[in-house]
């Protein structure tokens, strides 16, 4: 929550629109990522204390049988050019947490699309 407006900002830096503190507490009460006990996201921080990027986690529930699986998307995932670079940490984060069975993102930046295979993670759709 305290970190909304940071979030809101960094979201205007890359022309996209604000997210609302409603939907941002919605993200982050979100039942299904409580129940895995994972993180609404990660946030980046340079060196003076500004947030220079952030990468979303949604989390979701499925199910196999009686058996509940977590599968978590990336969404809004953002750096800023003094960060540059500092996305893989972000990537990272998202992609070596616990508990999920799948992970997965939107495709929709053509620039970080190529760091996606390192990760393990496949872009989708291939063309935005």
């Amino acid at each position: 929550d305290q970190d909304a407006p940071a979030l809101s900002a960094l979201h205007a830096s890359v022309g996209w629109p604000r997210r609302s503190e409603a939907g941002w507490r919605w993200l982050l009460n979100h039942p299904a990522r409580i129940e895995a006990e994972a993180p609404a996201g990660w946030l980046l921080i340079d060196s003076e204390g500004q947030p220079r990027g952030y990468t979303g986690n949604f989390v979701q529930r499925f199910w196999r049988g009686d058996d509940v699986l977590f599968g978590t998307s990336g969404y809004s995932i953002v750096v800023q050019p003094p960060a540059r670079g500092h996305s893989r940490m972000l990537l990272r984060a998202f992609a070596e947490q616990p508990g999920m069975f799948a992970r997965y993102t939107f495709n929709a930046n053509t620039r970080s699309s190529p760091l996606f295979p390192r990760y393990g993670l496949t872009p989708w759709p291939t063309r935005t």
